[in-house]
């Protein structure tokens, strides 16, 4: 499974992502959203699908980001599973047509280039990011047949709601234009 994360990620770099357009709400306003299917690949004959590996990375040397308490991996998957099934695909046990895998990371750390207010000068500033990728793999090739990421800025003590409100946002976009 490790070795199939590791091509989703890749692939991810090599095929690029086209970008959803939407006007959300403040509170979700910074989320930015891709997907993108594989041009090789026709989705149509890909019906069933089933989990397949999950990874999660943070990295917070200071040790400031709390979580919520909300289990954000089976948020996620909750949501994948309503976004599929929404499109006709059935999660099964045994001999899916496709896997579906995510991964997630917080990085406390990242540096953006945000501009000062008051001088108008561009400077370097620490603003925490999140950021989700899911991916569904054809098992038999073991490449990427659809990516959709989303990342955004990390807010300070955020509620399970927000969180909740936040990722259904980023899946729901990302599976906008997903094919019935």
């Amino acid at each position: 499974m490790r070795s199939i994360l590791m091509t989703v990620l890749c692939s991810l770099l090599l095929f690029g992502l086209g970008a959803c357009a939407s006007s959300p709400p403040p509170e979700l306003a910074d989320i930015e959203v891709q997907a993108k299917t594989n041009p090789k690949v026709e989705l149509a004959p890909f019906r069933t699908y089933a989990w397949a590996a999950a990874a999660a990375a943070v990295r917070d040397p200071d040790h400031e980001w709390t979580p919520t308490g909300l289990d954000v991996g089976a948020e996620i998957m909750f949501l994948v599973d309503r976004e599929l099934r929404e499109r006709g695909r059935t999660a099964v046990v045994d001999e899916p047509d496709m896997l579906a895998i995510f991964a997630v990371g917080v990085d406390m750390k990242a540096l953006d280039v945000r501009v000062d207010p008051e001088t108008r000068i561009e400077i370097s500033k620490t603003t925490p990011r999140s950021g989700v990728v899911i991916a569904l793999v054809d098992p038999q090739t073991r490449q990427a047949i659809w990516i959709g990421r989303a990342t955004g800025e990390m807010s300070d003590g955020p509620t399970i709601e927000l969180v909740k409100r936040r990722l259904e946002h980023a899946i729901t976009t990302m599976f906008a234009d997903f094919p019935r």
